[in-house]
């Protein structure tokens, strides 16, 4: 996996995963925790679809617009 789409996994799935146990614990005070659960994981599903299409539009957008890289990548000097 290139460094790139190491950095889209991380992102995503951590906001993912925010987002839907926050969906989560909102729908419990509504809903039994099955349906809860099942509300939370579908939409899981739909979030995850819709971030892995903008996080490169997005990256997209900053190429377009600055000259430099899209993620700041520093040369370290080490052993």
């Amino acid at each position: 996996m290139s460094k790139g789409g190491g950095l889209r996994f991380l992102f995503a799935g951590g906001l993912n995963t925010a987002v839907t146990y926050l969906m989560y614990l909102g729908l419990l005070q509504v809903t039994s925790y099955q349906i809860s659960y099942a509300i939370a994981f579908v939409s899981g599903i739909a979030i995850i679809f819709i971030l892995s299409w903008l996080v490169p539009l997005i990256a997209l957008l900053i190429k377009i617009e600055s000259r430099g890289p899209v993620f700041f990548v520093q040369k370290r000097n080490g052993k």
